[in-house]
C-alpha cells in the first residue's frame, strides 16, 4: 500500500471549549503541512465548525439510541472508506467508541489526547475506567500537562 497523508480526527462534538479550540488548531496544523485530515463528529454539537477550514472532510456519525454500540461499526467503515491508519481521538468517550471496533486490529495507529483529568462524578469515573481499559501499548497517549500524566499513570 502506497503512504498514505489521511488522519481521522474523532470527537464527541464541536462545543464550545478549550478541547475543541485544540482540535482546531491541530487540524489546521496538519492541513498546512500537506496532510488530509477527516473530521468525524459523534453528536450534533457543531458550535465551533465554523472555525474550521471548509477543506477539511468532515463526516457526522450519530448514535441511533442511548446504547447504540453499532456506532462504533460505523465510524471504522468511514475511516477504512478513506483508507485512514492514523487516528487521534480526543477525550476518551471518543476513544472508546472508535477503538471498540478496531480492538484487534493493530494496523492502525491511534493517539488518545486527554483534555480532563479529574473525573467530575462517579459515573464518569467508572466510565473512564473502561474505556482506559482498551489503551494497548500501541497507542499513545497525549498528556497536556505532567500533573495529569501522574494522576492518570
Amino acid at each position: 500500500m502506497l503512504y498514505n497523508n489521511k488522519i481521522a480526527f474523532v470527537i464527541h462534538g464541536m462545543g464550545m471549549g478549550g478541547a475543541e479550540k485544540f482540535l482546531i488548531s491541530v487540524i489546521h496544523h496538519f492541513y498546512n503541512n500537506g496532510y488530509e485530515p477527516v473530521l468525524i463528529i459523534l453528536s450534533k454539537e457543531k458550535i465551533l465548525i465554523s472555525e474550521l477550514n471548509s477543506r477539511v472532510k468532515t463526516i457526522t456519525i450519530l448514535k441511533k439510541s442511548r446504547l447504540d454500540l453499532t456506532i462504533s461499526k460505523r465510524i471504522r467503515a468511514v475511516i477504512e472508506a478513506e483508507e485512514i491508519k492514523t487516528i487521534f481521538c480526543i477525550n476518551t468517550y471518543a476513544f472508546f467508541l472508535t477503538k471498540l471496533s478496531f480492538f484487534f486490529d493493530s494496523s492502525r495507529q491511534f493517539y488518545l489526547s486527554l483534555h480532563s483529568t479529574l473525573p467530575g462524578t462517579r459515573k464518569v469515573y467508572w466510565q473512564n475506567m473502561a474505556y482506559f481499559r482498551l489503551v494497548s501499548n500501541n497507542d499513545q497517549v497525549i498528556y497536556l500537562c505532567n500533573n495529569q500524566k501522574k494522576y492518570l499513570k
